[in-house]
């Protein structure tokens, strides 16, 4: 096998290493200096296959400092981002740990900073549901929630007022249908439901 090529991806730091006149992967910039990798250099798959994976282990880093560094990111957001970019379990691992060491991602931290965004607006079941799909633990959440210092009760009231404004009180039965599926669809629980829409019906009605 031999290097036939190698091509500077754009202004990047990133190459393409061609073997026999066919690309073979891309490289980083260090490995080709440190290995002095060059046309016309004679290498078989073994070591090449090795400085592949050496390779791999500094684009993936890079590829995952740059992604966090836009936003907070959970764990899973980061993983699958990194593997949607075909890097192996083992670039990918070492990248997760490198990242939690230097605290670029804490999914408690995170799982905090999610709810006091959403805790106004939304309730806790949909908050929660969110979290999970986004991979936080239950035990995360559950802490999470804990520290949350809004009252579900007084939000839910408060959306449920925005809701009604404007319509006829007392609200009819298809009205009230249609306010308890919103407040479901904003992830309050039916009891915390059910208090609200008596709490607010009648004491609109009694206003009007």
């Amino acid at each position: 096998m031999q290097i036939t090529d190698i091509v500077r991806k754009g202004k990047s730091e990133v190459y393409k290493v061609y073997i026999d006149g066919k690309i073979y992967s891309l490289f980083e910039a260090e490995i080709i200096v440190k290995h002095k990798l060059k046309t016309g250099l004679e290498i078989d798959y073994e070591n090449l296959s090795e400085l592949k994976k050496e390779s791999d282990l500094i684009l993936c880093r890079q590829l995952a400092l740059k992604y966090v560094s836009k936003g907070l990111k959970t764990e899973k957001q980061t993983k699958d981002y990194l593997k949607q970019h075909l890097f192996g379990d083992k670039a990918v691992d070492d990248s997760i740990k490198k990242l939690k060491e230097y605290g670029y991602i804490n999914d408690t931290y995170f799982a905090k900073s999610y709810l006091n965004c959403k805790s106004r607006f939304k309730g806790k079941l949909y908050i929660k549901n969110e979290l999970k799909q986004k991979g936080i633990s239950e035990e995360d959440i559950d802490y999470a929630l804990s520290t949350c210092s809004e009252n579900e009760f007084e939000i839910c009231e408060t959306l449920a007022k925005k809701w009604i404004k404007g319509k006829i009180m007392p609200l009819d039965v298809k009205d009230k249908q249609k306010l308890f599926r919103h407040l479901v669809s904003k992830g309050f629980e039916y009891e915390t439901i059910k208090t609200v829409l008596l709490k607010v019906n009648q004491g609109l009605q009694e206003e009007y």
